[in-house]
């Protein structure tokens, strides 16, 4: 799909060490329906060949490499590259990816047409069965865990998702916001280096008023882990951890920071709950990795409150109850006893089961298409 008067995309390709899919990436994207773009690839100090073969292979003008002489992590990355963006709109694509035609055409299309979003994500299927979700929107329940939907369980995509509709948090794999929402509240986090930041972000969208969509005509589809995590134990284990709680630190008002963040932040770090597991399985490595998260966030606090102090001063315009709306009303450990019976009977029945036994009923209810300006498939 062709849009007149069509408005100039950033697209923002982050690479680190990433030869293996820079080149079917980049072929995918200058492919794309949607012509006024500018290809911004940004090297995260790779230590490859990933930069020659963009060298080698390809000359199209809207091709844009800018270096960083050290690692920024996914955040600090992406940050620099929308530093060098000059569109209305910053998509961020993962280099270990492939689009669809359209997939950008109807990104800007959804964004043009309702001025109330702030940020919306594509349809990511699995690279490896395109058949199957990698992500159709990331969820929070209230104590910040995540998960992605589809993607967790490796559901099938039968359409089940193929309406425009609102989602919590959009997935930084393949995200598209607008600039002037970042000249306002920011991008991602630096302090995060990889993990939870796009959550953040989108929670600051959310905050700011506006919100978030998915959009499934426009696919991509996905490797995912599949360059981030090698060799790299902080990816699983510090980061995570020590995001979570920054993420709920900077952005819950007060009431439910202390029910949500603090109060189990102090049970689980004296009571060893993270901990206790790994050492009795004698994975020393990571104990460390999940105690150095916790330290981080102790040894930071001072950063934190003047984090926060900015968001909930310039950007909070709306309160915990409407961004909590759209948080799961549940546990985590009902999700994984959901999570459990769907693996093992299926869908229908893992419904059955989980709400024959009481489980909260508006957790994983069909989503209800949200009204997007001319946006209804």
């Amino acid at each position: 799909m062709k849009m007149d008067n069509s408005p100039l995309a950033s697209v923002i390709i982050l690479n680190y060490n990433g030869e293996k899919y820079i080149s079917q990436c980049v072929k995918s994207v200058l492919k794309s329906d949607y012509d006024n773009f500018e290809l911004i690839i940004v090297d995260n100090n790779s230590s490859d060949h990933s930069l020659d073969i963009v060298e080698r292979e390809f000359s199209d003008n809207r091709i844009k490499v800018i270096k960083s002489d050290k690692n920024l992590g996914f955040a600090g990355g992406n940050n620099f590259g929308a530093e060098h963006a000059t569109g209305k709109y910053f998509i961020l694509l993962n280099i270990d990816t492939i689009v669809d035609p359209q997939w950008l055409s109807e990104l800007v299309s959804v964004m043009e047409l309702d001025d109330t979003i702030g940020a919306a994500q594509s349809k990511l299927l699995s690279l490896d069965d395109k058949t199957v979700f990698d992500s159709a929107g990331d969820y929070l329940d209230f104590f910040g865990n995540s998960f992605r939907r589809g993607g967790d369980w490796k559901e099938k995509d039968n359409g089940q998702y193929d309406n425009v509709h609102e989602i919590f948090s959009a997935r930084g794999a393949a995200l598209i916001t607008r600039k002037e929402i970042v000249e306002k509240i920011g991008l991602f986090d630096d302090d995060y280096f990889l993990d939870y930041e796009d959550i953040d972000f989108c929670w600051r969208v959310r905050l700011f008023g506006l919100r978030i969509m998915f959009v499934p005509a426009s696919q991509v589809y996905h490797k995912g882990a599949g360059i981030s995590s090698e060799g790299n134990p902080n990816v699983k284990n510090f980061h995570p951890l020590k995001n979570k709680f920054m993420t709920l630190i900077k952005n819950y008002d007060t009431a439910n920071m202390i029910n949500y963040v603090i109060l189990p932040f102090l049970f689980t770090f004296f009571t060893g709950t993270y901990l206790v597991g790994p050492l009795l399985k004698r994975n020393i490595d990571l104990a460390k990795m999940r105690f150095r998260g916790y330290l981080w966030v102790f040894c930071n606090i001072r950063k934190l409150r003047m984090k926060r102090k900015q968001i909930q001063r310039n950007v909070r315009k709306v309160s915990d109850s409407e961004i909590m709306k759209n948080m799961i009303k549940t546990s985590r450990w009902q999700l994984k006893i959901y999570l459990y019976y769907l693996l093992k009977y299926g869908r229908e029945k893992a419904h059955k089961l989980y709400f024959d036994r009481g489980f909260p009923k508006n957790t994983f209810e069909k989503d209800t298409p949200h009204n997007c300006g001319k946006t209804n498939t």
